[in-house]
């Protein structure tokens, strides 16, 4: 997980799928425990902000791993092609 609010580089799968995960699971965290007992908008306008611009930057660096612009991303349902799909071996257009 280095430099995870970058948008250069690629990554593999796993961290990429490591960061979903973390997501999806605050996100849910934060719905069941916090929100139902507390008034947390400071905190969620904070927090939501940040948590997208990993997710974004992470997908970013996916894409580039399959040699994809990150644009690419914004597309519905892409993300599950950057979980199953193997990144390119060797160099492309986005790095090592």
């Amino acid at each position: 997980f280095q430099s995870p609010f970058s948008f250069d580089g690629r990554i593999a799968r796993a961290e990429y799928a490591i960061s979903v995960l973390v997501s999806f699971l605050c996100i849910g965290l934060i719905n069941l425990v916090i929100i139902p007992y507390s008034k947390m908008d400071v905190f969620l306008f904070g927090y939501i902000p940040v948590r997208l611009l990993v997710y974004v930057r992470q997908g970013s660096k996916r894409a580039h791993d399959v040699g994809q612009s990150g644009w690419w991303q914004f597309f519905p349902l892409f993300w599950l092609l950057l979980l199953i799909r193997e990144g390119d071996s060797g160099t492309n257009k986005y790095g090592v």
